[in-house]
Parts: structure tokens; C-alpha cells; sequence
């Protein structure tokens, strides 16, 4: 039985930002999130490059639409 993964998505330096930013939202929010292997933990590094990876997810993540584009 899958019961209910609890899946980390590692960012590992060195790092490009909008690129995994663009990965990190489609893994989360790609069927509503249904999928037993979308990713449900963030695990990014300290400083600088973690921080400009959560900056460029949280840009991207209010352009997700919902329903027919």
C-alpha cells in the first residue's frame, strides 16, 4: 500500500534558482499534488542560494493557474 508519501525534494548547490524553482512547482503543484511522488518537503541549503530559491518559488508559485488556461 502507498500510503501517503512524504516526499523531500532536495536542492543541492550549485544552484540555479528560477530553474529549480520551475522544477520544485511542477513536482508540488502538477495534478494537484495526487500524485503518491509529488513533492511534500523543500529541503534547500543555507544562505544566499537557498534564499534566492525560495524567492523565485514564491514569484512563480502565484502564477500557477487553476481550470482551462
Amino acid at each position: 500500500l502507498e500510503l501517503g508519501g512524504n516526499n523531500p525534494l532536495i536542492v543541492w548547490p550549485p544552484v540555479d534558482a528560477k530553474a529549480s524553482a520551475n522544477l520544485i512547482a511542477h513536482s508540488a503543484f502538477a495534478t494537484s499534488g495526487q500524485r503518491c511522488s509529488c513533492a511534500r518537503r523543500l529541503i534547500v541549503p543555507e544562505g544566499a542560494e537557498g534564499d534566492a530559491v525560495i524567492a523565485a518559488l514564491a514569484a512563480l508559485v502565484p502564477t500557477i493557474g487553476v481550470g482551462p488556461a
